[in-house]
């Protein structure tokens, strides 16, 4: 078998590129069981585990500006219309006055 590690991509780690051949003999003993043996390879030399060491960087912070500039103003045209809303609600109370004093004036009709 060849064991090696995901690498994820995570952000600040450094992933550990090794890789372990691992071999599974398995035989029969004297007593006809079967009897495992695992060698653990790295780089072709003897390894008695599988270890990875990764590594992770603290992320620097920016520092602020001593003195922050103050926002440039822009030259965008205001595009918002905001007599609209005002235009509208007056019209919307002198529609409601007038058909209230329409419902009464029919009232005094009526009687």
């Amino acid at each position: 078998y060849k064991v090696v590690e995901l690498n994820t991509n995570a952000l600040n780690y450094t992933y550990d590129a090794a890789e372990y051949t691992v071999i599974v003999d398995v035989t029969t003993d004297a007593d006809n069981k079967l009897v495992a043996t695992v060698d653990i390879q790295k780089d072709a030399a003897a390894a008695n585990e599988i270890e990875f060491t990764n590594k992770y960087e603290v992320p620097v912070v920016p520092v602020a500006p001593a003195n922050p500039t103050a926002p440039k103003t822009s030259n965008k045209p205001n595009t918002g219309d905001d007599a609209g809303n005002l235009i509208m609600m007056l019209s919307m109370f002198a529609a409601s006055v007038g058909l209230l004093g329409a419902v009464s004036y029919k009232r005094k009709l009526n009687k």
